[in-house]
C-alpha cells in the first residue's frame, strides 16, 4: 500500500528518476550502495509500523 505514490509517477519521470540514480551510483562503492538499500529498507519498514500501530 506504500508504494501507491510511485504508480502515479509517469514511466518517464521513473526512468529519468532510475537514470539519474545509475549517475549517483557510478561514483560510489557498492558498500555504499548496499548500505543506503539497507537504511531505505529499515526506515520504509519503520513508516509501515508506525501507521499500523
Amino acid at each position: 500500500r506504500h508504494h501507491n505514490h510511485r504508480q502515479q509517477m509517469s514511466d518517464i519521470n521513473d526512468n529519468d528518476l532510475v537514470r539519474e540514480m545509475r549517475q549517483k551510483l557510478k561514483g560510489r562503492t557498492l558498500r555504499d550502495v548496499i548500505i543506503d538499500g539497507a537504511n531505505i529498507g529499515r526506515t520504509s519498514a519503520g513508516a509501515d509500523e508506525s501507521k499500523q500501530l
